[in-house]
């Protein structure tokens, strides 16, 4: 099942739709080898973003004990989540961002922080700088705003 779910998940010739199923079903799997395909799509900047945003939500998703045991760990999602948050996509980078603050990486708080004033929305209409100002209040300690 993995392999099948990877090979689609990471193949440019699956539909954008298959390869966003995919993607969900591998964060649903909660295994590190999940994690770093999922990391490895999003760092792939020649992907379409909705299949990069699908993938940083399903980093975030599977949360840090799974995402530390993938490959490189949470020092490869730090790196490839730093570089999302300065995506051109607002969708990849809203999702970068939930997926630092459902990881606490708070060594990301200047890029999270950068973000604030993003005026960016999502095609779901999600403002990109809220998402950044209610990351900086998890990376304090808080809780989401909201829950």
């Amino acid at each position: 099942m993995f392999e099948r779910l990877a090979w689609f998940a990471e193949s440019p010739r699956a539909s954008d739709d298959a390869r966003i199923a995919a993607l969900y079903g591998l964060r649903g799997l909660f295994e590190g080898r999940a994690a770093r395909v999922l990391l490895a799509v999003l760092a792939d900047t020649g992907a379409p973003a909705r299949v990069r945003a699908e993938a940083s939500d399903g980093i975030g998703y599977l949360g840090p004990a799974v995402v530390a045991r993938s490959a490189r760990g949470l020092a490869e999602a730090t790196s490839v989540l730093g570089a999302a948050t300065r995506d051109p996509s607002p969708d990849v980078r809203y999702g970068a961002l939930y997926a630092i603050g459902a990881l606490a990486l708070d060594s990301l708080r200047d890029a999270v922080a950068a973000c604030a004033n993003d005026e960016g929305t999502t095609v779901e209409g999600h403002a990109v700088g809220a998402e950044a100002r209610d990351v900086l209040v998890v990376l304090d300690g808080g809780r989401w705003p909201g829950t």
